[in-house]
């Protein structure tokens, strides 16, 4: 069962997630790619199938992971930056005078 874990992490800290994220897809791309495939052993075939298209899955599980994560970053680094300061306070009594 997989079910999806979020975290906070510092915003510098974003490109290397995904980048790792992407990383691991590619290796497992790789390893999918050198999958022995034997038409001849029909029950072993279906299970390597089987097998490979998990890991497909997986594989896009993480990729959209990525997508959504780079979203939010783009998002949140296109957004206008506010000062932090506070509006200058006015005093209630003078205006009450």
């Amino acid at each position: 069962m997989n079910v999806k874990v979020s975290y906070t992490v510092d915003i510098e800290e974003v490109p290397s997630l995904v980048q790792d994220l992407l990383a691991s897809c590619q290796q497992e791309l790789v390893a999918l790619s050198n999958t022995k495939l034997n038409i001849f052993e029909a029950e072993a075939l279906l299970k390597k199938v089987a097998q490979v298209r998990k890991r497909l899955n997986w594989i896009d599980s993480r990729l959209e992971d990525s997508s959504n994560i780079l979203v939010g970053y783009h998002n949140t680094n296109s957004e206008p930056s506010f000062d932090q300061e506070e509006p200058p306070q006015e005093d209630f009594e003078d205006e009450h005078q």
